[in-house]
């Protein structure tokens, strides 16, 4: 009877294992259950966006506060650079200074106006316009001479030419001599032949030369746009020497 009863004790202690043993996978499987709807939960989703969002522009202003950090080591460097420049390059990095100092008075003044397109454009072209706009006009000045005196004979300037036939003698070349060229309205500009032919020549060079300077301003400016963009944007290779 005790040998009974022991085995019935034993059957109950073996059972009682078992049911916890169970009870407890349960639990664990209600726990990931649980786990996993969870991170299904909308809420949940949001949280984990917003934090990564808020990671992000953490991350962004850093790295924009550091670029900027970087383009004002850059600028309080220019008086050592320019010391240590020679020739041309001293030029460069006087002009560059200037250039950079210019384009961040626009920005600055850009941000108090909010970056209105309309505003900032309306300030920038009373400001710099008409300077930039005579600035683009000097090799225009040039254009004098064709214009008033032509070209050639296919090209007549304003000034125009002796239309009378009968005031040209000579066949190759003719000149303004004959008999009643004097009184003519046109006769100036046979008398002045060889000064308005210097006047041309003058004009012409002057032409040529300013045109060649102003584009190679405006393309020297952009390059140092380019550059003042990427030191801002921290892209650029300091070279503080």
């Amino acid at each position: 009877f005790s040998k009974s009863i022991e085995n019935i004790n034993e059957h109950h202690k073996i059972s009682n294992k078992n049911y916890f043993r169970l009870l407890s996978k349960h639990e664990q499987h209600r726990e990931l259950r649980d786990t996993r709807f969870k991170d299904k939960l909308p809420d949940r989703n949001l949280h984990k966006n917003k934090r990564n969002v808020s990671d992000h522009i953490s991350t962004y202003s850093e790295v924009r506060s550091k670029a900027s950090n970087n383009f004002d080591i850059y600028m309080k460097g220019y008086k050592d650079r320019y010391i240590k420049k020679k020739g041309l390059y001293k030029l460069d990095c006087y002009y560059e200074n200037k250039i950079f100092g210019k384009i961040n008075h626009i920005r600055d003044i850009a941000e108090k106006l909010h970056n209105d397109k309309k505003r900032c454009r309306n300030f920038f072209l009373k400001k710099y316009g008409i300077v930039l706009i005579l600035f683009a006009l000097i090799p225009a000045i040039g254009m004098i001479y064709p214009i008033v005196f032509g070209i050639d004979k296919n090209y007549i300037g304003i000034a125009g030419v002796c239309p009378n036939s009968e005031h040209f003698t000579g066949s190759n070349p003719q000149t303004h001599t004959n008999t009643g060229s004097e009184d003519c309205d046109y006769n100036w500009l046979y008398v002045k032949v060889d000064l308005i032919k210097s006047f041309g020549n003058v004009s012409y060079t002057f032409l040529f030369t300013t045109t060649i300077i102003v584009l190679s301003i405006i393309c020297y400016i952009f390059i140092k746009l380019r550059k003042y963009e990427k030191l801002k944007a921290g892209k650029c290779k300091m070279n503080v020497k």
